[in-house]
């Protein structure tokens, strides 16, 4: 969420600053001081770095008038990045920051207008952009931890609502600190939508089969990347495509259905895939040993 904290920071302070009858530079130079205080304020994490890059470059567009397309200022925002740290280069969560903003800018809309054919618009709205997340991101995951997290899209959507109220409420609670009655009534008022995201979350990783088990390294990237693909497809793409989503809705239940029977055997069905009762016969006649590392026995001595 810290893109959509600096814009929000950065948005909050516009606004405030027109209000005050300010000039656009005013308005910049004033959202580009609360911007640099915000990171500060939250540390520089590579998520936070590039997300206030980003809305930097944007608010000079704006001051130049020139304000340009989201991706264009995206590719700025990661080379100017990348090129005064190179070691974020290797940093996961600069590259899950990334994909996912870039997922926002191209796949947000179509998944939406895909969904919409389904469902009422604003849900499908609202499911869009975590979906697209998931899409971009979860390749990426794959690399951290071989699963892939079934309830995460309905999860961040739950909690998408109450993050705006919480940068707000916990930004006001720090710069009142010098009125400490006051920080303690705004800190308290943050917690309620702090509470309901942190919640959502456990709730979410809670609940019985929260994550399938997935292949990992090169594999589980390139196939859970596929399988991205033609979930996109498959929302996004005309019905008048037929063999296009008839290709993606196969590959989409294969990858499902061995996702979910691997998560099955390894979880409520491992026990039986077991035999009931267990016999183990050695015999120490010099041609197999049963040791620490397992049983070893030349054909013919078992029978």
């Amino acid at each position: 969420m810290s893109g959509a904290n600096c814009a929000l920071v950065v948005g909050l302070v516009f606004v405030a600053a027109s209000a005050l009858g300010a000039r656009r530079a005013l308005r910049v130079a004033g959202a580009a001081a609360a911007l640099a205080g915000f990171v500060v304020l939250v540390t520089p994490e590579p998520s936070v770095v590039r997300a206030a890059t980003m809305s930097t470059i944007a608010m000079v567009a704006v001051l130049l008038g020139r304000p340009g397309a989201g991706l264009a200022l995206l590719a700025l925002a990661t080379a100017v990045v990348i090129v005064a740290d190179p070691w974020l280069a290797s940093s996961i969560g600069f590259a899950l920051s990334v994909a996912a903003t870039g997922a926002l800018l191209v796949l947000s809309r179509p998944l939406a207008a895909g969904l919409a054919r389904g469902m009422p618009r604003a849900l499908a709205l609202t499911l869009a952009v975590p979906l697209a997340a998931q899409l971009a991101c979860g390749p990426l995951i794959v690399l951290i931890e071989p699963s892939v997290a079934v309830y995460g899209v309905v999860a961040n959507a739950l909690a998408a609502p109450a993050a705006p109220a919480a940068t707000v409420l916990g930004l006001a609670a720090c710069l009142a600190a010098p009125v400490p009655l006051l920080q303690a009534g705004l800190t308290a008022l943050a917690w309620l939508p702090a509470s309901w995201i942190a919640q959502t979350a456990l709730v979410a990783a809670a609940l019985p089969g929260a994550a399938l088990p997935w292949l990992a390294g090169g594999p589980g990237v390139a196939t859970l990347a596929v399988l991205g693909g033609a979930i996109a497809v498959l929302v996004v793409a005309p019905r008048s495509r037929r063999r296009l989503r008839l290709l993606a809705a196969a590959f989409t239940a294969v990858a499902a259905g061995v996702a979910l029977g691997g998560g099955l055997l390894g979880g409520p069905a491992a026990p039986w895939t077991l035999p009931a009762a267990w016999a183990i016969v050695a015999c120490d006649v010099g041609q197999g040993d049963a040791n620490r590392n397992g049983l070893h026995v030349s054909p013919g001595v078992l029978g």
